[in-house]
């Protein structure tokens, strides 16, 4: 990577994590995109020569997510199996807890008004590692993908139900529970 693309792409997370802070700080609604202009010093152009809309702003956290995940897990190197499967659940789960219950809210609200092809992907990273371990367990497992959706889904329900609650409960404690019962029902 050259310098000006290495320029481009800190313009693009600095733009990204501007337009995060003031999401938090105020509402998505209320925020315009000379908001965010102005708080990453850049001109509205330079907003929308990075990204089409505030939501696709929402939509580039995936990917920063993943990016931020994967570089996690190659640095952790966990052990196959239960503990690979909850170094990336716990990652993803205080991800959010960081976030925090306001800023998940937007996200949440992004999902359900917008069609993100990407955030349901089975070549997401996420995905991915986890039905690789899934699969290390192929005698017990008939269908690792429909486990793989079914953790997916549990995560997001218990994500969305602590952000419904204004984070009032103890997020990482619960979705540890509800891992703990999944990895014991199928024995991985």
């Amino acid at each position: 990577m050259n310098q000006r693309e290495k320029q481009k792409l800190e313009t693009k997370k600095r733009i990204y994590e501007c337009a995060y802070q003031l999401f938090d700080e105020q509402s998505f609604d209320s925020v315009k995109v000379a908001d965010i202009a102005k708080e990453a010093g850049v001109s509205v152009g330079g907003v929308y020569y990075h990204f089409a809309s505030k939501d696709d702003i929402i939509d580039y956290g995936y990917f920063a997510f993943d990016e931020k995940l994967e570089e996690h897990y190659h640095r952790i190197k966990p052990k196959d199996g239960k503990d690979a499967i909850l170094c990336l659940i716990h990652y993803q789960v205080q991800s959010v807890i960081n976030m925090g219950p306001h800023l998940t809210t937007i996200t949440f609200k992004n999902q359900m008004e917008k069609k993100n092809e990407y955030l349901y992907s089975k070549n997401r990273f996420l995905y991915r590692m986890l039905l690789k371990q899934i699969t290390t367990f192929q005698q017990q497992v008939k269908d690792p993908n429909a486990i793989v959706d079914l953790i997916l889904r549990i995560v997001r329900g218990s994500i969305y139900d602590w952000a419904a609650r204004i984070g009032s409960y103890d997020l990482m404690k619960a979705v540890d529970e509800e891992m703990l019962m999944i990895c014991s029902y199928y024995q991985l």
